[in-house]
């Protein structure tokens, strides 16, 4: 990935994206995606599809109470977690991302003060 100054630019062409983030512009190798396509793969879409068509086969007031139902259900995170450590971890990061916020809307009132 390298970055680059110019007339701002996104897309690809050949096997070079051009894209933009907070950081600004940058060039790329062009990603292909990747669907092999496995017996795996084909039977974990179709039964994921066959669970999309039972659902919508439901009745309005069914729906209602399984969503209630799951509501009532513990779950682990993809990583083993409990409910309470996830939420404990999302609620660090907020407070984080909340005070970086602050310092960066007063680093500017700062700057005009010490002049």
């Amino acid at each position: 990935m390298a970055k680059f100054l110019g007339v701002p630019t996104s897309g690809s062409q050949g096997a070079t994206t051009w894209a933009r983030n907070r950081y600004g512009q940058y060039t790329r190798m062009r990603a292909h995606p990747v669907n092999p396509n496995t017996p795996a793969q084909r039977q974990a879409r179709s039964a994921l599809s066959g669970c999309a068509s039972a659902w919508r086969e439901l009745t309005a007031a069914q729906q209602i109470a399984w969503n209630e139902f799951g509501k009532t259900q513990r779950r682990k995170g993809p990583l083993g977690q409990e409910p309470e450590a996830q939420e404990k971890e999302r609620a660090q990061i907020r407070a984080e991302e909340e005070a970086k916020e602050k310092d960066s809307a007063n680093a500017p009132a700062a700057k005009s003060e010490s002049k």
